[in-house]
């Protein structure tokens, strides 16, 4: 197993990365890097080798999944599970172990949970959703990217 980066990966700060579902050989590159606590909030449920693998990697594996509910008009994803996995983002980060958070596709829950973040450390809401089109640039239709920015615009 080779280690190397996730898709999509980013860091956001020094204790604090996000991207796409990680292969076996990105978990061990990201514990190199010094990242101990994954998040995942993707719909599906995490696979038993990589929760195997966490394990005998001594690696925090934790699951909050964020439904995609997608009310025309209305949001994307289930507000009342965003706020649930931001609050375990924030409180893994502040515990100083390098957390990694990720999705299936490292952009659509990930992205909402940066912006969120942006948001927090200041970030002006242009540049919050232009950073969101760059990491979105051909990963979805249209129609699902203008929900999930507009849920993220309302959010902000």
């Amino acid at each position: 197993m080779r280690p190397t980066p996730p898709q999509k990966f980013l860091l956001l700060n020094e204790d604090l990365s996000r991207g796409a579902y990680p292969s076996p050989g990105a978990m061990l590159w990201l514990k190199d890097q010094g990242f101990r606590n994954l998040i995942y909030v993707g719909v599906g449920f995490p696979g038993r080798v990589e929760a195997r693998l966490a394990k005998e990697m001594a690696l925090s594996f934790t699951h909050v999944p964020v439904p995609i509910v997608n009310h025309p008009g209305g949001n994307y994803f289930d507000p009342d599970a965003i706020e649930c996995a931001y609050k375990l983002l924030q409180e893994s980060v502040d515990d100083g172990k390098g957390v990694y958070f990720f999705d299936d596709d490292g952009f659509s829950a990930v992205g909402f949970m940066t912006a969120l973040f942006r948001k927090d450390h200041g970030w002006p809401t242009s540049s919050i959703l232009e950073e969101f089109d760059w990491h979105s640039q051909n990963c979805a239709d249209s129609i699902v990217l203008s929900s999930l920015k507009t849920q993220i615009f309302k959010t902000l």
